[in-house]
C-alpha cells in the first residue's frame, strides 16, 4: 500500500479551510429576528402592493428564503420546498406559516416571474452590501431561515450549498417546520 503524503502548505491550507467552514456556521443557533418592512411585489399574493412588516408576523411562522431572482439553481429547487409548505394543508400554510422570498434582481430577471403562481410574499433587496437584508441576517444566496411565533429566527440550511442530497434537505426542512409548529402549540 502506498503512503499518502501532503506537504505542509497543503496541510495548513486544509486546516484553515476546514476551520473556516465550521467555526462561523450559525445554523440552528436561535437569534432575535431583525425586523424589517418591505413591499410585496407578487401579484398572486394576498398582500400584493402592500408593505409587509415582519413585526406583524408575531404569532405566525415565517420562512425567509434568500434568493436571486435570476438564480437558475434557486428556481429549479424552489418548487420542491414550496410543495412541502403546500403539503401542510390550507389550515396551516398561509394561516400559520408564510413564505417570504428575499431576492435581488439579476439582469433581465424579475421577482414577479420567480413568484408567479405562488402565495409567497416577494421582496426586492439590493443584494449584498450595507443596509441590505442579506447583511442584516448574515445570509448567503440560498439560505433558509425559520422565524417562530415569537420572532426568533434560526438559519436551517442553504439550498444552494446543502451538503446532502435534495431529498434529505427536503426531509430536514419538513421536519424543522413541523418542530416549530409543534413547539409553538405547547
Amino acid at each position: 500500500m502506498k503512503n499518502f503524503v501532503i506537504d505542509k502548505y497543503t496541510a495548513i491550507f486544509l486546516l484553515l479551510f476546514l476551520s473556516a467552514c465550521t467555526a462561523g456556521d450559525s445554523s440552528f443557533v436561535p437569534f432575535n429576528a431583525p425586523l424589517f418592512d418591505a413591499y410585496d411585489l407578487n401579484p398572486d399574493s394576498a398582500t400584493h402592493d402592500q408593505v409587509r412588516h415582519l413585526s406583524e408576523q408575531k404569532g405566525k411562522i415565517t420562512v425567509l428564503y434568500f434568493t436571486s431572482y435570476g438564480c437558475s439553481y434557486c428556481i429549479t429547487h424552489f418548487p420542491y420546498f414550496y410543495a412541502i409548505l403546500e403539503g401542510l394543508g390550507d389550515n396551516v400554510f398561509t394561516s400559520q406559516v408564510e413564505l417570504w422570498l428575499i431576492g435581488y434582481p439579476v439582469a433581465g430577471s424579475k421577482a414577479v416571474d420567480f413568484c408567479k403562481g405562488t402565495v409567497a410574499s416577494c421582496f426586492l433587496d439590493k443584494g449584498y452590501g450595507e443596509g441590505s437584508l442579506y447583511n442584516t441576517y448574515g445570509a448567503n444566496l440560498g439560505d433558509l431561515f425559520l422565524i417562530d411565533r415569537k420572532l426568533v429566527a434560526t438559519k436551517h440550511f442553504n439550498l444552494v450549498t446543502c451538503p446532502m442530497e435534495r431529498k434529505e434537505c427536503e426531509h430536514n426542512f419538513e421536519g424543522a417546520i413541523n418542530r416549530v409548529l409543534a413547539d409553538s402549540e405547547k
